[in-house]
Protein backbone atom coordinates (compact mmCIF):
# COMPACT_ATOMS: atom_id res chain seq x y z
CA UNK A 1 0.00 0.00 0.00
CA UNK A 2 2.98 2.57 1.21
CA UNK A 3 4.92 1.35 -1.98
CA UNK A 4 1.92 2.43 -4.00
CA UNK A 5 1.35 5.38 -3.09
CA UNK A 6 4.74 6.60 -3.26
CA UNK A 7 4.34 5.46 -7.10
CA UNK A 8 1.18 7.31 -7.35
CA UNK A 9 3.16 10.37 -6.33
CA UNK A 10 6.16 10.37 -8.44
CA UNK A 11 3.76 9.90 -11.49
CA UNK A 12 1.24 12.70 -10.25
CA UNK A 13 4.64 15.06 -9.94
CA UNK A 14 6.59 13.98 -12.55
CA UNK A 15 3.28 15.05 -14.64
CA UNK A 16 2.78 18.34 -13.05
CA UNK A 17 6.53 18.88 -13.96
CA UNK A 18 5.73 18.28 -17.68
CA UNK A 19 2.88 20.05 -17.75
CA UNK A 20 4.86 22.75 -16.22
CA UNK A 21 7.54 22.46 -19.03
CA UNK A 22 5.02 22.59 -21.27
CA UNK A 23 3.23 25.48 -20.35
CA UNK A 24 5.54 27.82 -19.49
CA UNK A 25 5.68 30.86 -16.81
CA UNK A 26 8.89 31.61 -16.28
CA UNK A 27 10.14 32.26 -12.96
CA UNK A 28 6.34 30.37 -11.01
CA UNK A 29 7.37 27.35 -13.33
CA UNK A 30 11.01 26.76 -12.19
CA UNK A 31 9.95 27.19 -8.46
CA UNK A 32 6.66 24.92 -8.69
CA UNK A 33 8.95 22.07 -10.41
CA UNK A 34 11.65 22.07 -7.66
CA UNK A 35 8.84 21.65 -5.81
CA UNK A 36 7.73 18.47 -7.22
CA UNK A 37 11.05 17.25 -7.78
CA UNK A 38 11.69 17.27 -4.04
CA UNK A 39 8.85 15.04 -3.43
CA UNK A 40 9.90 12.91 -6.48
CA UNK A 41 13.59 12.18 -5.26
CA UNK A 42 12.73 12.01 -1.51
CA UNK A 43 9.44 9.22 -2.81
CA UNK A 44 12.54 7.23 -4.70
CA UNK A 45 14.81 6.90 -2.31
CA UNK A 46 12.28 5.87 0.12
CA UNK A 47 11.04 3.01 -2.36
CA UNK A 48 14.36 1.60 -1.70
CA UNK A 49 13.72 1.07 2.21
CA UNK A 50 12.34 -2.20 3.65
CA UNK A 51 9.14 -1.99 5.83
CA UNK A 52 8.04 1.39 4.27
CA UNK A 53 5.15 2.20 6.18
CA UNK A 54 6.70 2.53 9.50
CA UNK A 55 10.03 4.00 7.81
CA UNK A 56 10.47 7.39 10.18
CA UNK A 57 11.28 9.14 7.35
CA UNK A 58 7.71 7.63 5.20
CA UNK A 59 5.90 10.29 8.08
CA UNK A 60 8.38 13.33 7.33
CA UNK A 61 7.56 12.82 3.24
CA UNK A 62 4.01 12.81 4.11
CA UNK A 63 4.66 16.51 5.91
CA UNK A 64 6.79 17.43 3.36
CA UNK A 65 3.50 16.58 1.01
CA UNK A 66 1.91 19.50 2.71
CA UNK A 67 3.85 21.85 3.49
CA UNK A 68 5.85 21.87 0.87
CA UNK A 69 4.74 20.93 -2.31
CA UNK A 70 0.67 21.90 -1.52
CA UNK A 71 2.16 25.50 -0.16
CA UNK A 72 4.03 25.74 -3.58
CA UNK A 73 0.96 25.72 -5.11
CA UNK A 74 -0.89 28.43 -2.81
CA UNK A 75 2.43 30.69 -3.01
CA UNK A 76 2.39 30.53 -7.01
CA UNK A 77 -2.05 30.64 -7.99
CA UNK A 78 -3.80 31.77 -4.92
CA UNK A 79 -4.84 35.63 -5.39
CA UNK A 80 -6.03 35.74 -1.50
CA UNK A 81 -4.91 38.60 0.50
CA UNK A 82 -4.31 36.53 4.03
CA UNK A 83 -2.26 33.88 1.10
CA UNK A 84 0.02 36.86 -0.18
CA UNK A 85 0.50 38.90 3.05
CA UNK A 86 0.91 35.17 5.20
CA UNK A 87 3.17 33.03 3.03
CA UNK A 88 4.55 35.26 0.36
CA UNK A 89 4.70 38.59 2.79
CA UNK A 90 4.15 40.06 -0.63
CA UNK A 91 7.34 39.15 -2.13
CA UNK A 92 8.03 37.81 -5.63
CA UNK A 93 8.07 33.90 -6.27
CA UNK A 94 11.69 34.61 -8.13
CA UNK A 95 13.06 35.18 -4.23
CA UNK A 96 11.67 31.46 -3.77
CA UNK A 97 13.78 29.85 -5.79
CA UNK A 98 17.27 29.49 -4.60
CA UNK A 99 15.99 28.58 -1.00
CA UNK A 100 13.90 25.86 -1.91
CA UNK A 101 17.25 24.86 -4.36
CA UNK A 102 18.98 24.90 -0.81
CA UNK A 103 15.89 22.78 0.69
CA UNK A 104 16.53 20.09 -2.19
CA UNK A 105 19.65 20.06 -1.41
CA UNK A 106 19.49 19.49 2.23
CA UNK A 107 17.24 16.72 1.81
CA UNK A 108 19.08 14.83 -0.50
CA UNK A 109 22.06 14.46 2.11
CA UNK A 110 19.76 13.78 5.00
CA UNK A 111 17.66 10.98 2.89
CA UNK A 112 20.86 9.45 1.24
CA UNK A 113 23.13 9.40 4.13
CA UNK A 114 20.11 8.05 6.30
CA UNK A 115 19.35 5.48 3.22
CA UNK A 116 23.11 4.19 2.74
CA UNK A 117 24.49 4.26 6.58
CA UNK A 118 24.68 1.11 8.59
CA UNK A 119 24.76 1.92 11.99
CA UNK A 120 25.80 -0.96 14.41
CA UNK A 121 23.88 -2.45 17.73
CA UNK A 122 24.80 -0.87 20.91
CA UNK A 123 25.32 -3.26 23.60
CA UNK A 124 22.96 -0.99 25.61
CA UNK A 125 20.42 -1.19 23.16
CA UNK A 126 20.47 -5.21 23.31
CA UNK A 127 19.73 -5.27 27.10
CA UNK A 128 17.42 -2.74 26.93
CA UNK A 129 14.96 -5.02 24.98
CA UNK A 130 15.35 -8.24 26.65
CA UNK A 131 13.07 -7.40 29.00
CA UNK A 132 9.32 -8.19 29.60
CA UNK A 133 6.71 -5.99 31.51
CA UNK A 134 5.37 -7.28 34.85
CA UNK A 135 1.12 -6.99 35.20
CA UNK A 136 0.71 -5.31 39.03
CA UNK A 137 3.66 -2.81 38.07
CA UNK A 138 2.44 -2.26 34.83
CA UNK A 139 -1.31 -1.25 36.57
CA UNK A 140 0.94 0.49 39.42
CA UNK A 141 2.76 2.93 37.36
CA UNK A 142 -0.23 3.41 35.40
CA UNK A 143 -2.51 4.71 38.06
CA UNK A 144 0.28 7.18 39.34
CA UNK A 145 1.06 8.66 35.92
CA UNK A 146 -2.87 9.58 35.84
CA UNK A 147 -3.08 10.84 38.65
CA UNK A 148 -0.25 12.92 38.49
CA UNK A 149 -1.32 14.08 34.83
CA UNK A 150 -5.03 15.24 36.18
CA UNK A 151 -3.46 16.83 38.81
CA UNK A 152 -1.09 18.80 37.24
CA UNK A 153 -4.23 19.44 34.36
CA UNK A 154 -6.68 20.75 36.76
CA UNK A 155 -3.76 23.12 38.39
CA UNK A 156 -3.11 24.20 34.83
CA UNK A 157 -6.37 24.96 34.31
CA UNK A 158 -6.88 27.04 37.33
CA UNK A 159 -3.40 29.33 36.16
CA UNK A 160 -5.75 29.76 33.28
CA UNK A 161 -8.26 31.04 35.08
CA UNK A 162 -10.71 28.21 34.23
CA UNK A 163 -13.09 28.49 36.94
CA UNK A 164 -16.04 26.80 36.16
CA UNK A 165 -17.60 25.33 32.88
CA UNK A 166 -18.93 28.64 31.35
CA UNK A 167 -15.42 30.07 31.52
CA UNK A 168 -13.59 26.79 29.84
CA UNK A 169 -16.26 27.37 27.52
CA UNK A 170 -15.08 31.01 26.40
CA UNK A 171 -11.67 30.33 26.91
CA UNK A 172 -11.14 26.96 25.16
CA UNK A 173 -8.65 26.69 22.00
CA UNK A 174 -6.45 29.28 23.32
CA UNK A 175 -2.31 29.24 23.21
CA UNK A 176 -1.65 29.33 26.73
CA UNK A 177 1.20 31.78 27.59
CA UNK A 178 1.54 33.75 31.21
CA UNK A 179 3.69 37.03 32.00
CA UNK A 180 6.11 36.48 34.33
CA UNK A 181 7.39 40.02 36.27
CA UNK A 182 9.91 41.26 35.24
CA UNK A 183 10.74 39.69 32.22
CA UNK A 184 10.32 40.49 28.13
CA UNK A 185 8.67 37.19 27.69
CA UNK A 186 6.11 34.78 28.72
CA UNK A 187 6.43 31.43 30.30
CA UNK A 188 4.21 28.43 28.77
CA UNK A 189 3.91 26.49 32.20
CA UNK A 190 6.40 24.33 31.11
CA UNK A 191 7.10 21.50 33.88
CA UNK A 192 2.93 21.66 33.84
CA UNK A 193 3.14 20.56 30.19
CA UNK A 194 5.51 17.96 30.57
CA UNK A 195 3.64 16.26 33.97
CA UNK A 196 0.29 16.44 31.78
CA UNK A 197 2.29 14.87 28.32
CA UNK A 198 2.64 11.66 31.31
CA UNK A 199 -1.11 10.76 30.52
CA UNK A 200 0.40 10.34 26.73
CA UNK A 201 3.52 8.08 27.73
CA UNK A 202 0.60 5.92 30.25
CA UNK A 203 -1.64 5.34 27.41
CA UNK A 204 0.63 4.16 25.32
CA UNK A 205 2.37 1.64 27.56
CA UNK A 206 -1.08 0.58 28.85
CA UNK A 207 -2.05 -0.17 24.94
CA UNK A 208 0.98 -2.10 24.12
CA UNK A 209 0.83 -3.83 27.53
CA UNK A 210 -2.89 -4.67 26.93
CA UNK A 211 -2.40 -5.92 23.07
CA UNK A 212 1.62 -7.49 23.78
CA UNK A 213 0.36 -9.89 26.61
CA UNK A 214 -3.22 -10.34 25.88
CA UNK A 215 -4.51 -8.32 29.21
CA UNK A 216 -8.07 -8.54 29.28
CA UNK A 217 -10.10 -5.02 29.74
CA UNK A 218 -11.33 -5.42 32.84
CA UNK A 219 -13.65 -2.43 34.39
CA UNK A 220 -10.16 -0.68 35.97
CA UNK A 221 -8.25 -1.18 32.24
CA UNK A 222 -10.90 0.34 30.49
CA UNK A 223 -11.68 3.12 33.10
CA UNK A 224 -7.96 4.06 32.77
CA UNK A 225 -8.14 3.95 29.11
CA UNK A 226 -10.94 5.94 28.56
CA UNK A 227 -9.44 8.60 31.34
CA UNK A 228 -5.98 8.83 29.67
CA UNK A 229 -7.43 9.68 26.43
CA UNK A 230 -10.00 11.72 27.45
CA UNK A 231 -6.76 13.62 29.01
CA UNK A 232 -4.59 13.54 25.61
CA UNK A 233 -7.37 14.97 23.36
CA UNK A 234 -8.66 17.70 25.88
CA UNK A 235 -5.73 19.25 26.77
CA UNK A 236 -4.40 19.81 23.08
CA UNK A 237 -8.39 20.97 22.38
CA UNK A 238 -8.28 23.41 25.36
CA UNK A 239 -4.39 24.40 24.33
CA UNK A 240 -5.01 25.09 20.63
CA UNK A 241 -2.44 22.20 19.75
CA UNK A 242 -4.01 21.06 16.41
CA UNK A 243 0.17 19.15 15.74
CA UNK A 244 -0.10 17.27 19.34
CA UNK A 245 -3.74 15.92 18.49
CA UNK A 246 -2.60 14.69 15.03
CA UNK A 247 0.66 12.47 16.55
CA UNK A 248 -1.80 11.08 19.80
CA UNK A 249 -4.62 10.00 17.27
CA UNK A 250 -1.81 8.82 14.33
CA UNK A 251 -0.13 6.86 17.23
CA UNK A 252 -2.91 5.44 18.45
CA UNK A 253 -3.22 4.27 14.63
CA UNK A 254 0.22 2.54 14.37
CA UNK A 255 -0.84 0.90 17.51
CA UNK A 256 -3.37 -0.58 16.31
CA UNK A 257 -1.86 -1.71 12.64
CA UNK A 258 1.00 -3.05 14.34
CA UNK A 259 -0.69 -5.51 16.78
CA UNK A 260 -3.75 -6.11 14.18
CA UNK A 261 -6.41 -4.57 15.93
CA UNK A 262 -7.23 -2.27 12.90
CA UNK A 263 -10.93 -2.68 10.98
CA UNK A 264 -12.13 -0.83 8.84
CA UNK A 265 -15.52 0.34 11.09
CA UNK A 266 -12.46 1.70 13.34
CA UNK A 267 -10.50 2.81 10.70
CA UNK A 268 -13.19 5.37 9.46
CA UNK A 269 -14.52 5.98 13.01
CA UNK A 270 -10.90 7.22 14.00
CA UNK A 271 -10.27 9.29 10.84
CA UNK A 272 -14.01 10.88 10.76
CA UNK A 273 -13.42 11.95 14.41
CA UNK A 274 -9.86 13.27 13.96
CA UNK A 275 -10.57 15.15 11.13
CA UNK A 276 -13.79 16.90 12.76
CA UNK A 277 -11.36 17.53 15.75
CA UNK A 278 -8.57 18.99 13.98
CA UNK A 279 -11.19 20.89 11.95
CA UNK A 280 -12.89 22.11 15.55
CA UNK A 281 -9.56 23.51 17.15
CA UNK A 282 -8.83 25.55 13.56
CA UNK A 283 -12.58 26.51 13.71
CA UNK A 284 -12.48 27.79 17.53
CA UNK A 285 -9.02 29.50 16.49
CA UNK A 286 -10.29 31.31 13.81
CA UNK A 287 -13.47 32.18 15.32
CA UNK A 288 -11.27 34.22 18.36
CA UNK A 289 -9.01 35.59 15.58
CA UNK A 290 -11.87 37.10 13.58
CA UNK A 291 -15.61 36.97 13.45
CA UNK A 292 -15.69 36.26 9.61
CA UNK A 293 -14.76 32.65 8.61
CA UNK A 294 -16.02 29.94 6.18
CA UNK A 295 -15.11 26.31 5.63
CA UNK A 296 -12.98 27.25 2.75
CA UNK A 297 -10.91 29.77 5.44
CA UNK A 298 -10.40 26.40 7.70
CA UNK A 299 -9.22 24.78 5.25
CA UNK A 300 -7.18 27.26 3.83
CA UNK A 301 -5.67 27.62 7.83
CA UNK A 302 -4.66 24.30 7.43
CA UNK A 303 -2.77 24.19 4.48
CA UNK A 304 -1.40 27.66 4.66
CA UNK A 305 0.39 28.03 8.20
CA UNK A 306 3.73 28.16 9.44
CA UNK A 307 4.24 24.59 10.70
CA UNK A 308 6.63 21.91 9.57
CA UNK A 309 9.02 22.73 6.89
CA UNK A 310 7.81 24.76 5.56
CA UNK A 311 8.68 25.96 1.85
CA UNK A 312 7.51 29.91 2.33
CA UNK A 313 9.12 30.07 5.91
CA UNK A 314 12.29 28.83 5.06
CA UNK A 315 13.01 30.79 2.02
CA UNK A 316 12.17 34.13 4.15
CA UNK A 317 14.48 32.90 6.73
CA UNK A 318 17.34 32.28 4.47
CA UNK A 319 17.01 35.44 1.96
CA UNK A 320 16.72 37.12 5.53
CA UNK A 321 20.16 36.45 6.31
CA UNK A 322 22.55 38.11 7.14
CA UNK A 323 21.37 41.56 6.98
CA UNK A 324 17.43 40.82 9.39
CA UNK A 325 19.53 37.73 11.46
CA UNK A 326 23.07 37.48 12.11
CA UNK A 327 24.67 34.57 11.20
CA UNK A 328 24.61 32.83 14.44
CA UNK A 329 27.38 30.32 14.41
CA UNK A 330 26.12 27.73 16.53
CA UNK A 331 24.55 29.15 19.28
CA UNK A 332 21.05 28.34 18.84
CA UNK A 333 21.60 24.50 18.46
CA UNK A 334 23.13 24.69 22.17
CA UNK A 335 20.76 26.98 23.91
CA UNK A 336 18.65 23.93 25.29
CA UNK A 337 21.14 23.40 27.94
CA UNK A 338 20.03 26.31 30.64
CA UNK A 339 16.07 25.80 28.85
CA UNK A 340 15.36 23.72 32.72
CA UNK A 341 15.82 26.69 34.44
CA UNK A 342 12.21 28.49 34.59
CA UNK A 343 11.76 31.61 33.45
CA UNK A 344 10.08 32.19 37.07
CA UNK A 345 13.65 31.99 38.92
CA UNK A 346 15.28 33.43 35.82
CA UNK A 347 13.23 35.81 34.62
CA UNK A 348 16.02 37.64 32.48
CA UNK A 349 16.91 34.21 30.55
CA UNK A 350 18.08 34.08 27.15
CA UNK A 351 15.44 32.86 24.61
CA UNK A 352 16.03 29.00 23.98
CA UNK A 353 14.51 28.82 20.92
CA UNK A 354 15.82 31.22 17.51
CA UNK A 355 12.18 31.10 16.85
CA UNK A 356 11.75 34.45 18.91
CA UNK A 357 14.00 36.34 16.64
CA UNK A 358 12.80 34.86 13.56
CA UNK A 359 9.40 36.14 14.09
CA UNK A 360 10.27 39.44 14.68
CA UNK A 361 12.73 40.08 12.94
CA UNK A 362 11.55 38.08 9.48
CA UNK A 363 8.13 38.26 10.04
CA UNK A 364 7.28 40.78 12.11
CA UNK A 365 5.21 38.84 14.64
CA UNK A 366 3.95 40.48 17.45
CA UNK A 367 3.06 39.25 20.89
CA UNK A 368 -0.51 39.25 21.59
CA UNK A 369 -3.74 38.33 24.01
CA UNK A 370 -4.33 35.50 21.77
CA UNK A 371 -1.42 34.08 21.00
CA UNK A 372 1.11 35.02 23.92
CA UNK A 373 4.22 35.21 21.81
CA UNK A 374 5.62 35.81 18.61
CA UNK A 375 8.06 32.96 17.51
CA UNK A 376 8.17 31.08 14.42
CA UNK A 377 9.78 27.84 14.40
CA UNK A 378 12.62 27.93 11.89
CA UNK A 379 12.94 24.51 10.78
CA UNK A 380 15.95 22.39 10.53
CA UNK A 381 16.78 23.53 7.00
CA UNK A 382 16.30 27.44 8.08
CA UNK A 383 18.13 27.16 11.00
CA UNK A 384 21.19 25.60 10.18
CA UNK A 385 21.30 28.39 7.08
CA UNK A 386 21.25 30.55 10.40
CA UNK A 387 24.30 29.07 11.77
CA UNK A 388 26.52 28.03 8.97
CA UNK A 389 25.06 29.03 5.21
CA UNK A 390 24.37 26.98 2.39
CA UNK A 391 27.66 24.67 3.08
CA UNK A 392 26.18 23.97 6.31
CA UNK A 393 22.84 22.76 5.32
CA UNK A 394 23.96 20.27 3.31
CA UNK A 395 27.20 19.31 5.54
CA UNK A 396 25.18 18.83 8.93
CA UNK A 397 21.69 17.07 7.17
CA UNK A 398 23.88 14.38 6.09
CA UNK A 399 25.32 14.13 9.71
CA UNK A 400 21.89 14.36 11.19
CA UNK A 401 20.52 11.48 8.67
CA UNK A 402 23.64 9.64 9.52
CA UNK A 403 22.05 10.01 13.15
CA UNK A 404 18.43 9.55 12.49
CA UNK A 405 19.22 6.23 11.21
CA UNK A 406 21.58 4.99 14.07
CA UNK A 407 18.91 6.12 16.68
CA UNK A 408 15.78 3.75 14.71
CA UNK A 409 18.30 0.87 14.28
CA UNK A 410 18.61 0.75 18.20
CA UNK A 411 14.55 -0.12 18.73
CA UNK A 412 13.37 -2.31 16.18
CA UNK A 413 10.61 -2.85 15.86
CA UNK A 414 10.52 -6.40 15.61
CA UNK A 415 12.64 -8.99 17.71
CA UNK A 416 12.87 -12.40 16.15
CA UNK A 417 9.41 -12.16 14.01
CA UNK A 418 7.35 -11.29 17.24
CA UNK A 419 7.02 -7.15 18.49
CA UNK A 420 9.39 -6.03 20.89
CA UNK A 421 6.97 -3.73 23.80
CA UNK A 422 10.15 -1.54 24.30
CA UNK A 423 11.05 -0.62 21.39
CA UNK A 424 6.83 0.26 20.02
CA UNK A 425 7.16 2.38 22.57
CA UNK A 426 10.58 4.17 22.46
CA UNK A 427 9.13 4.25 18.26
CA UNK A 428 5.97 5.87 18.61
CA UNK A 429 7.47 8.42 21.23
CA UNK A 430 10.16 9.58 18.44
CA UNK A 431 9.12 8.94 14.97
CA UNK A 432 6.54 11.48 14.54
CA UNK A 433 7.56 13.91 17.25
CA UNK A 434 10.99 14.06 15.38
CA UNK A 435 9.76 14.10 12.07
CA UNK A 436 7.61 16.98 12.91
CA UNK A 437 9.61 19.00 15.71
CA UNK A 438 13.22 18.30 14.23
CA UNK A 439 12.04 19.27 10.83
CA UNK A 440 9.80 22.13 11.20
CA UNK A 441 10.89 23.41 14.53
CA UNK A 442 14.68 23.84 15.72
CA UNK A 443 17.48 21.65 16.83
CA UNK A 444 17.29 23.04 20.74
CA UNK A 445 13.10 21.98 20.84
CA UNK A 446 13.94 19.09 19.54
CA UNK A 447 16.71 18.40 22.17
CA UNK A 448 14.18 19.28 24.80
CA UNK A 449 11.11 16.92 23.30
CA UNK A 450 13.87 14.21 23.24
CA UNK A 451 15.03 14.14 27.08
CA UNK A 452 11.55 15.03 28.35
CA UNK A 453 9.85 12.27 26.67
CA UNK A 454 12.78 9.89 26.82
CA UNK A 455 14.13 10.26 29.86
CA UNK A 456 10.99 9.25 32.09
CA UNK A 457 10.68 6.44 29.68
CA UNK A 458 13.85 4.92 30.67
CA UNK A 459 12.73 5.31 34.19
CA UNK A 460 9.32 3.68 34.13
CA UNK A 461 10.29 0.97 31.63
CA UNK A 462 12.98 -0.21 33.82
CA UNK A 463 10.45 -0.19 36.84
CA UNK A 464 7.61 -2.35 35.28
CA UNK A 465 10.47 -4.69 33.45
CA UNK A 466 12.02 -7.92 34.68
CA UNK A 467 14.98 -9.71 32.91
CA UNK A 468 13.92 -11.85 29.60
CA UNK A 469 15.99 -13.75 27.48
CA UNK A 470 17.85 -11.89 25.24
CA UNK A 471 17.25 -12.92 21.18
CA UNK A 472 19.15 -12.35 18.21
CA UNK A 473 17.54 -9.24 16.23
CA UNK A 474 15.78 -10.08 12.91
CA UNK A 475 14.75 -7.18 10.30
Amino acid sequence: MGRLFLQAVIIVCSILIVMHLVFWQGYDSIFLIICNLICVAIAGILLMSKNLIFNPLFFLFLTLLASVLLRSYFLVYSDDVYVLDYLRLNENVTSFIWPSIILLLGLMSFMLCFTLFQPRLFTMARNFSSSIWVKWKVDLLIWVLFGISLTSLIVFLKYSGISGFDSLLQNISKKRYFVVEGSDWATSLGYLRLLISLSELAFYILIIDTFQYKRKFTMPRTALIFGLGFINVFFPLFSSSRSSLLIFFLNLFIILVLYNRLNLKLFTLGVVGSFFLIIAITSLRAKKQDANYSLYNLIEKVAVNRNMLGISKTAHIINGVPHKIDYKYGSTMVSWVYAPIPRSVWPQKPNVSVGKEVGTAIFDAKRNSYSGGSGVPPGIIAELFINFGSVGVIVLMGIFGIIYKTLFFQFPLVINSALDPNNVLFYLLLVLNLAYVFFGGSVSQTAIDFLAKIAPTLVFVKLISRKGTYIDLVR
